[in-house]
């Protein structure tokens, strides 16, 4: 991450782990814990914004909740953490 640098295959990489390593990167995170740091605190925020900006773009593109199936197909976003915090985002936004 020092040099802002990622290399990915393009014919495997799914959009959620392009877009959290960028998140990496964007934040200048610049270690990690270990090989398996899923704990992290930076892990964490990493994940959550990944879904948030996936989510921001396919809602973009005319997605919605009721197609919360194809976002996952689409982008690859683990699909119980995605669940919870789109779910959290819609009674968010929907809150009287």
């Amino acid at each position: 991450n020092r040099k802002k640098i990622t290399i990915f295959n393009p014919a495997t990489v799914k959009a959620f782990k392009l877009s959290h390593e960028l998140m990496h990167i964007k934040n200048n995170d610049s270690h990690r814990i270990g090989e398996c740091d899923t704990t992290s605190s930076q892990e964490k925020r990493t994940n959550k914004e990944a879904i948030i900006y996936l989510w921001s773009l396919f809602e973009s593109e005319g997605g919605n909740f009721n197609y919360f199936s194809l976002f996952i197909d689409i982008t690859g976003c683990p699909y119980d953490y995605t669940y919870s915090l789109v779910n959290a985002i819609y009674k968010e936004q929907f809150a009287v």
